[in-house]
C-alpha cells in the first residue's frame, strides 16, 4: 500500500481537480473487463500497451497521459485501483472529511443519523460522511468505525466486555 500511497501523492501534488475526477473515471473504464489484467501482462511491449491504453481511452491531458505511461513503464498499471483507492483518501483527509461506517443492529432514523453525525464531527473536528450498515448479530445498539478507530455502544460488545470482567474475576461458572 506504500507504493500506492507514493504514486497517488505524486498525483495529487500535480494534478487539477478536473484531472482527478479524469483519473477516476478512467479508473473505472480499466477496471472493467480484463483491460488493466492485459496491460500487467509482460508478453506485450511498453509500446505495444501505450499504443492499446491511448487508443483505448479518450484525449487526455498531458500530466494524466504522463502518469499513466508512468505506470506502465514502472510496471505498477495494475495498481490502478489502489492508487485511486489512496488518491481519494489522501483528498479527503487534506479536505478535513473523514468516512465513518455505523454498523447497527436496526437501520437508523434519520434524526438519530444527523446526531450522531454531529456528535462525530466534533469529536474528530473533521466533515464525517456517514455509511450505515445493518448488522443483526450486534444485537441492540451500534459501532462507529472512523480513521481506524472503533467505538462499540452494542448490546453484544457490552456483553462481551461483562464476560470478560467476569472471567477475569473469576466470577462466572458460566463463562
Amino acid at each position: 500500500m506504500r507504493v500506492a500511497r507514493r504514486y497517488a501523492e505524486a498525483f495529487l501534488e500535480t494534478a487539477s481537480e478536473a484531472e482527478i475526477k479524469e483519473l477516476l473515471q478512467i479508473g473505472a473504464e480499466l477496471e472493467r473487463g480484463k483491460t488493466l489484467f492485459y496491460l500487467s501482462l509482460p508478453s506485450f511491449s511498453i509500446h505495444q500497451k501505450e499504443e492499446f491504453l491511448f487508443g483505448f481511452l479518450p484525449a487526455l491531458s498531458d500530466n494524466l497521459k504522463r502518469f499513466l505511461l508512468l505506470l506502465l513503464t514502472k510496471r505498477r498499471i495494475a495498481m490502478l485501483p489502489q492508487i485511486i483507492e489512496e488518491l481519494l483518501r489522501l483528498k479527503r483527509e487534506r479536505e478535513g472529511i473523514a468516512e465513518a461506517l455505523i454498523r447497527s443492529a436496526i437501520p437508523l432514523l434519520p434524526e438519530e443519523k444527523e446526531h450522531l453525525q454531529r456528535i462525530l464531527e466534533n469529536k474528530f473536528n473533521k466533515r464525517i460522511i456517514l455509511e450505515e450498515e445493518v448488522d443483526p448479530s450486534l444485537i441492540g445498539g451500534f459501532t462507529v468505525e472512523v480513521e481506524g478507530k472503533m467505538i462499540d455502544a452494542s448490546l453484544k460488545g457490552f456483553l462481551m466486555r461483562l464476560r470478560e470482567k467476569l472471567v477475569s474475576r473469576g466470577e462466572s461458572r458460566w463463562a
